[in-house]
């Protein structure tokens, strides 16, 4: 293990010992960092970036310890040093930015005091400019073999760096590039640049910030580096450019000035003009890219931002990794507010399951018993928490399991409506095929573009219809995009199960009826549906041939009073479109699975639409029911409404009338099968 310490503790010192832990990492070192290192107030962003690397440096053997800004005297960052676990032939390697000798001498004296080893000491200033820069850290290269990323889409990937979007020129030249077809325009920016492309752009480019993907994973996914302005002392721009240098990949000096190429790169001069860019790539690049490396790797330059002749520090000798022969998919669905994701995940691996695919899941625990009883093993997640002090957190204590469980080659399926940081950086750093299930259907009033930018690093997007087409959307384009039918359970009760069930009913809950109602208005996380459902109850409580059902999940928490009523029982169960299937009619909220299985299982229905604004377009939904005479739509919190259509549909024949339009009605054909079909294309 090769310990990656700093000078000063700072997160700015932090960030720049992960950049240079992921340069080491990339070259087949094993690198690690001080846990101690990290501070309460660090941003979430370095603590994903930072979070493959921290151990308890008490509790293993270090080979090396490379310090970085030992010009720094930071008596916490020193001490933290004293007591090492040092194998006995350990290097201990010290650089900084030293005026001088003297400052070298003493910066030597406290790390040999502190460690016990005699280190080696490198001035950044006796390296060259473009490998040392003023930071703390050496922006070495490393020779990143280039690996298929399945999110490219089997496209090159040209990897622009852009050092600010001040210029409307640039802005619009990048605009234009990210429309090219012969290769993939990889940006690479500023977090505050990006926000600004994101608010004047739809999203759908592959524009990343420093902070979202390291120069090394970048560097995988990158044919071309083209530069397209000063970086300064960018730590992330030098090692990417750095590691194309030391790849011999082509490097494009597309900056005003040209100052690349006076500075003796290895570059091809480009138009500064990022709107001719695009011919000067596809005509004069792209076809010799195999010429400009056997030229490039002939030359002195990759050796003069080695990383190994610069530490001098021996790769140790490993097996080439076995590819993956046997391909596994993997399902990760979200369930915040109910657990729709996951019942859609779960068809779908059902009809994967007749492909001879065993697939397995990650998920939250309440997902988890509905998902084992379907036959499907899975990995349980760490939910949202208040006893987080942290937002995020436990998205970041998931990173690791999604990491440990996967490898290279396999597929990863997320269906859910925002893409965790953990699912992303899990994609990018196992080289996944990766597929996003997509709501079809969204608010207006809502700004997706946050959410959507995530849409690049799949390799597939699967958007299940909605059962009208007046409700599909296009929000993105593309050939990875594809449409298929509702996904839906389809269940076809006959007269002898509905007897039964009513029989079991009677029995179990000491209940006589005639009439079976089922009221699910969701779980009221973030729309309190409880007077809806109160509404219902007292519509049926005076009536004695009616029993009426509150279905809840297994796990979720009733309020006491529901107990209360004697027509109305509460029922908490896995099986609730089984439930409903045999129903009269049901009251219901319209998410796409409760909605669609209504429709599908000709089940007559008054539907109350949630509203709340991280939803999908409810409201929408069920006004589309109406229109067609599907549906009878009562808009939350029309109350007195509510009551008039369960009697309606009680007294006045109108629940028949709906199960006739049901039955006469045409609908799509349900996408399951389609969905699966989809995912393992992704498996050959």
């Amino acid at each position: 293990m090769i310990l990656i310490a700093t000078g000063e503790r700072s997160e700015n010192a932090l960030q720049q010992a992960i950049v240079f832990a992921d340069q080491l990492a990339a070259d087949g070192l094993a690198p690690v960092l001080d846990a101690a290192n990290l501070a309460e107030d660090t941003r979430m962003a370095t603590r994903y970036a930072a979070l493959r690397y921290l151990v308890d440096i008490d509790r293993i053997e270090l080979s090396h310890v490379i310090v970085l800004g030992t010009h720094v005297n930071d008596p916490a960052s020193l001490n933290s040093m004293r007591h090492l676990n040092l194998l006995s032939d350990a290097q201990v390697v010290g650089l900084g930015h030293f005026e001088t000798p003297q400052d070298q001498i003493s910066a030597a004296s406290r790390l040999s005091y502190m460690t016990g080893r005699t280190p080696r000491m490198i001035s950044m200033l006796d390296l060259p400019q473009i490998t040392a820069g003023t930071s703390i850290c050496p922006c070495i290269g490393v020779d990143i073999p280039k690996a298929p990323s399945p999110h490219l889409r089997g496209k090159p990937g040209v990897a622009l760096v852009v050092p600010g979007l001040e210029e409307p020129s640039l802005l619009n030249g990048l605009q234009y590039l990210t429309t090219a077809r012969a290769f993939n325009t990889l940006a690479y920016m500023s977090g505050k640049d990006k926000s600004e492309w994101m608010r004047m752009f739809q999203p759908g480019a592959h524009v990343y910030g420093f902070s979202e993907i390291g120069p090394s994973a970048l560097s995988a996914m990158s044919d071309i580096v083209v530069m397209c302005g000063p970086i300064g002392n960018n730590q992330n721009a030098l090692c990417l450019l750095n590691n194309q240098i030391a790849a011999g990949g082509a490097i494009v000096d597309a900056s005003p000035d040209g100052a690349f190429e006076r500075a003796g790169l290895p570059v091809h001069r480009g138009p500064a003009d990022l709107g001719y860019l695009q011919p000067f790539l596809t005509e004069t690049i792209l076809p010799n890219l195999d010429g400009i490396k056997t030229a490039a790797k002939s030359s002195s330059a990759a050796s003069r931002v080695s990383l190994m002749q610069i530490l001098e520090i021996e790769r140790p000798k490993t097996a080439p990794a076995r590819p993956n022969s046997q391909k596994s998919v993997h399902f990760m669905p979200t369930n915040g507010i109910g657990l729709g994701h996951a019942q859609r995940c779960v068809l779908i691996a059902e009809a994967l399951k007749t492909k001879k695919v065993q697939p397995s899941f990650f998920a939250f625990p309440s997902c988890l018993p509905m998902i084992n009883k379907s036959g499907f093993a899975g990995v349980p997640l760490i939910p949202q928490s208040t006893l987080h002090e942290t937002g995020g957190a436990n998205d970041l204590a998931n990173y690791p399991r999604l990491r440990s469980k996967m490898a290279q080659g396999d597929v990863f399926v997320f269906d859910g409506g925002y893409v965790f940081d953990s699912v992303f950086r899990t994609i990018v750093e196992r080289k996944l095929s990766s597929v996003w299930i997509r709501r079809g259907l969204w608010r207006q009033d809502q700004d997706n573009r946050i959410p959507l930018d995530r849409e690049k690093y799949f390799s597939r997007v699967i958007v299940p219809h909605e059962a009208f087409e007046s409700l599909n959307q296009n929000i993105s384009a593309g050939a990875h995009i594809r449409q298929v039918g509702p996904v839906v359970r389809q269940i076809t009760p006959d007269a002898k199960s509905k007897a039964k069930l009513h029989e079991a009913l009677k029995a179990e809950l000491g209940v006589e009826f005639d009439r079976l109602i089922v009221t699910m208005l969701g779980s009221g996380v973030v729309h309190d549906m409880s007077a809806s459902a109160t509404t219902v109850c007292n519509a049926v409580e005076t009536r004695d041939d009616c029993l009426n059902l509150l279905v809840a999940w297994p796990s979720s928490n009733v309020p006491a009073e529901r107990y209360a009523w004697t027509r109305s029982k509460v029922v908490k169960t896995m099986a609730a479109s089984w439930l409903a299937a045999h129903a009269d009619f049901v009251v219901t909220a319209a998410g796409y699975n409760s909605f669609h299985e209504v429709l599908y299982n000709k089940v007559p229905a008054i539907i109350v639409p949630q509203t709340a604004q991280i939803l999908d377009d409810q409201e929408a939904r069920a006004e589309a029911a109406a229109e067609l005479g599907l549906a009878a739509h009562v808009p939350a919190g029309k109350l007195s409404q509510l009551d008039r259509e369960v009697r309606r549909f009680l007294d006045q024949g109108k629940a028949d009338e709906m199960r006739k339009a049901l039955t006469d009605f045409e609908l799509p054909t349900p996408g399951n099968q389609m969905a699966a079909d989809l995912i393992m294309e992704m498996c050959q």
